[in-house]
């Protein structure tokens, strides 16, 4: 017979919080290994109950200075982490973040600006969880280490005009019986994009229930897909009052369903003021493009060449731009544009968080003046940038970027020189 595996049972102790990680939990140390404490700070003591890497604190002997969290949902939701934390360290916290990652491929001193927080209420995109539990319907976001839905009435990182939905979404996914799935609301700048999940063919009465919600709430578009992951199926509109749009640097550009946006509008600007102020000469590429966030503004002072491998963002983005942009559908994970193919003054790269390690080496070997990256990952980022240092380029400069506040999620512009 097979033996099942030994699991440690659990024991307390008494642990010293050294820092906070990269998912906002406090790292402390036993026996030699790390131990997660979820909503510490480092410089706390506690009594903890630890099992396996994971400790649940049972009592706090001493405590960093801290803040009371704003949301009433702080603690049970799993949306936010550092709420907690001051002001003042956490805007520390994300640039440290950077710092850390950069230690640990060989950087020093770094050329780091203040970091560029975005203020609540400023989130464009949401994407709740609901769940039928007993006689009623759970809408909001999966519990701290857990797949059950905690319920919330409000979300204070959330545009009004979303934070306004949840309730009647709630009350509205009760009413039609729908059971499990996702609801992403996004913010168009001509109005709210309207996706559920979950739900399999409706039939006609649900259909005209969900006309009439999109109708009352002056949704731009609702669409509905059977599959509960908004990425794995193709969404169904049961209603459009008017196309949701994006105005970028003087294009507008159509929003697919669930479609990729940059978080808030102050982090969008942030990284768009820093492609813009770094971009040098006539010739610039665009890769891993998107639906235009750069291209478009760059596109009245430059000579755009966006390169992504998704071919709806793609068209969007061309259509956006009007003729004004070159545009190359390619997949730059398996293909990067190599030697003669990159005779651009400047190369800008936003990939996703898994970096563009094959695409760095390029640039690397190419004579291109200046590299602009884009980054959600600190860590794949400085795997990156030791690549192109190595090949001949200096640092010049970090913006760090904040869109995801109360999150241990920050993105970064970045500029290379040779």
């Amino acid at each position: 017979m097979r033996k099942r595996p030994h699991r440690p049972r659990p024991k307390e102790a008494v642990l010293e919080v050294e820092t906070v990680g990269a998912r906002g939990d406090g790292i402390a140390h036993l026996d030699g290994r790390p131990i997660y404490l979820p909503l510490t700070l480092a410089g706390e003591r506690v009594r903890a109950r630890v099992e396996g890497d994971r400790g649940e604190v049972l009592a706090f002997l001493a405590k960093a200075p801290r803040r009371e969290p704003p949301c009433p949902h702080f603690g049970a939701c799993g949306g936010c982490a550092l709420q907690h934390m001051p002001e003042a360290d956490y805007a520390a916290f994300a640039a440290d973040r950077i710092r850390e990652a950069m230690a640990r491929k060989g950087f020093g001193d770094l050329p780091m600006a203040a970091t560029a927080l975005s203020p609540p209420g400023s989130r464009r995109r949401l994407t709740l969880a609901y769940e039928r539990r007993g006689g009623g319907l759970a809408l909001g976001y999966h519990g701290r280490r857990s797949r059950r839905v905690t319920p919330i009435d409000s979300c204070l990182v959330a545009l009004p005009a979303l934070e306004g939905l949840i309730g009647p979404f709630a009350a509205l996914l009760a009413d039609i019986g729908a059971s499990a799935g996702k609801l992403v609301l996004t913010a168009s700048d001509t109005g709210v994009d309207a996706l559920v999940t979950g739900l399999a063919d409706p039939p006609l009465e649900t259909r005209e229930r969900l006309t009439r919600f999109a109708l009352d709430h002056d949704l731009a578009r609702l669409s509905i897909m059977e599959e509960e992951d908004p990425g794995a199926g193709t969404p169904e509109t049961v209603v459009q009052n008017r196309l949701p749009l994006l105005f970028m640097g003087g294009g507008s550009v159509p929003l697919a369903p669930a479609g990729f946006l940059q978080a808030t509008g102050e982090g969008e600007a942030a990284l768009v003021t820093a492609v813009t102020d770094w971009t040098t000469g006539w010739r610039a590429a665009d890769l891993f493009a998107g639906c235009g966030t750069f291209s478009l503004p760059l596109m009245a002072r430059h000579r755009v060449t966006a390169v992504e491998g998704d071919a709806a963002l793609l068209a969007s983005l061309a259509q956006a731009a009007g003729g004004r942009v070159e545009t190359l559908e390619r997949d730059l994970f398996l293909n990067p544009l190599t030697g003669a193919e990159l005779a651009f003054d400047t190369v800008i790269m936003d990939p996703p968080r898994a970096g563009a390690m094959a695409q760095a080496q390029a640039l690397a070997a190419s004579g291109v003046a200046t590299v602009i990256a884009i980054s959600c990952n600190p860590a794949t980022f400085a795997r990156d940038a030791r690549i192109l240092v190595d090949g001949g380029y200096a640092l010049a400069a970090i913006r760090p970027v904040d869109q995801f506040l109360w999150s241990a999620h920050v993105e970064l512009a970045a500029l290379f020189r040779r």
